[in-house]
């Protein structure tokens, strides 16, 4: 069955950005200018020049702190949310997981490991740089607090009414119905984190190009 999912999820906690590059830029270019002026002959140009960057460069980066504590509380609320989801479902696959079978264990063990890179890499990024619809993010959220446990739970009710002994419309049994469900599930939960996955690796070229820009 895995480790509990919360677990995953405490050890995968983010961690708090740092300045935009443009803020040290303006602050970099005001204390040289700033420098500078106690150099060069247009000196009192140099230095207005010099505060008004530092000025701006500080104004810049209060309104960035604000928007940075805005998006911290709007995280906290989800953070808090899916860690009071992920508890209610451990304790659940605790009281459960004698009556699933072995194949599923398996599958969920996995899935909860997925979840927890999923919701690290969310909690961590710059959402601007990913190409994740707010469906995908809605997903996560429901699939820790209902896909995953009704799946397992209706298999445990279908069972426990039957003796054990399910066979569908189809033709297939109740634990290749529920194991089918989990599998779904989890190629879904795959695709979420390659876009994820894909979105970093276009802002690190994009940044890269960049870069090469100032050569």
């Amino acid at each position: 069955m895995g480790r509990p999912l919360i677990a995953a999820l405490r050890a995968g906690a983010g961690k708090t950005g740092e300045p935009p590059p443009f803020v040290l830029l303006m602050l970099i270019g005001g204390i040289g200018l700033l420098v500078s002026a106690l150099f060069a002959s247009a000196s009192i140009i140099l230095a207005a020049a010099g505060v008004a960057a530092l000025t701006a460069a500080a104004t810049l980066w209060r309104w960035h702190r604000a928007a940075s504590r805005y998006n911290s509380l709007t995280q906290v609320g989800y953070a808090s949310e899916l860690q009071r989801d992920a508890e209610c479902f451990d304790d659940y696959l605790e009281e459960v997981s004698r009556h699933l079978p072995q194949a599923a264990l398996t599958t969920l063990a996995r899935t909860k490991e997925t979840l927890a890179m999923v919701i690290a890499a969310l909690a961590a990024a710059d959402l601007d740089a990913i190409d994740l619809a707010i469906e995908e993010t809605f997903f996560i959220r429901e699939m820790v607090a209902r896909y995953l446990r009704d799946a397992c739970r209706h298999y445990v009710k279908a069972t426990a009414a039957s003796g054990g002994c399910v066979v569908l419309e189809d033709g297939s049994t109740a634990e290749q119905s529920l194991c089918r469900q989990l599998d779904m599930l989890h190629a879904r939960l795959d695709r979420a984190l390659a876009r994820i996955a894909d979105g970093r690796a276009q802002a690190l070229a994009r940044h890269e190009a960049f870069v090469r820009s100032k050569e």
